[in-house]
């Protein structure tokens, strides 16, 4: 079951370099079910983030999300720069990659040591990240997959600059680096680029480009088809 063309690629290279052959018919569109609560509004995001413990307090929430060892992970080099200056203005909530657990201690005890406020910490144990990026206004990233959940919230985002040889490469229809601005730290002002991004918002088209490349439908009924496919592979079993 394909949630859309970015993982049937995906898909059908390993098939390719495991010398698997699939039928037509052993692929199946479905879309990406974990839309369906979004497009459907089948959410409160008050209450979210009232289970998250983030409070309505006026401020915007910025999601710091970045990948782990692959891509080019960001937490460990960037987190000093944005508990420090983003939260002074907006509240900044960070969601660590799970294979970086042991180094989130580290950036609660520098928050805790600093006297920081307006920082939060989220992970998989408090609350899935579709529940997560309903009240986010801003994404920072650098390559991870999270960045592809958000673009169905059409709100902008910001890449972490890194190396090139830490970005796998991908078709430039799939390109989730061309839906927002790119960070260089030491050099820019992330303050600056937050307030830009939000207030100019100058890559919503490009968003819905790449979502609409990477994910078949996108009207709500994802899960609908699953059932159908599934019912339909048992009919004919019993048959």
């Amino acid at each position: 079951m394909l949630s859309g063309e970015k993982d049937k690629q995906k898909l059908l290279s390993a098939c390719r370099e495991a010398g698997i052959k699939l039928r037509p018919e052993q692929l199946v569109e479905i879309g990406y079910l974990r839309f369906d609560k979004i497009i459907n509004h089948q959410y409160d995001h008050r209450a979210l983030m009232a289970k998250a413990g983030i409070p309505d307090n006026g401020r915007k929430n910025i999601l710091f999300a970045p990948t782990w060892r692959w891509g080019g992970g960001t937490l460990m080099s960037h987190y000093k720069v944005f508990c420090d200056q983003i939260s002074r203005e907006h509240n900044l909530i960070i969601r660590n990659h799970i294979n970086d657990a042991a180094n989130i201690q580290i950036v609660k005890n520098y928050c805790r040591q600093q006297g920081l406020k307006n920082v939060y910490f989220i992970d998989d144990s408090v609350m899935n990240i579709i529940d997560n990026i309903t009240f986010i206004d801003l994404l920072i990233s650098d390559s991870s997959s999270v960045a592809y959940d958000f673009l169905i919230m059409e709100r902008p985002m910001i890449f972490n600059k890194v190396k090139s040889k830490d970005i796998l490469p991908t078709e430039k229809k799939f390109d989730i680096k061309r839906c927002g601005y790119e960070f260089d730290l030491g050099k820019d002002d992330i303050l600056k680029i937050i307030a830009h991004s939000l207030a100019k918002h100058e890559f919503r088209a490009t968003i819905a480009e790449v979502r609409a490349n990477c994910f078949y439908y996108l009207d709500g009924r994802a899960t609908e088809r699953a059932v159908k496919f599934i019912r339909e592979v048992q009919k004919q079993q019993v048959n």
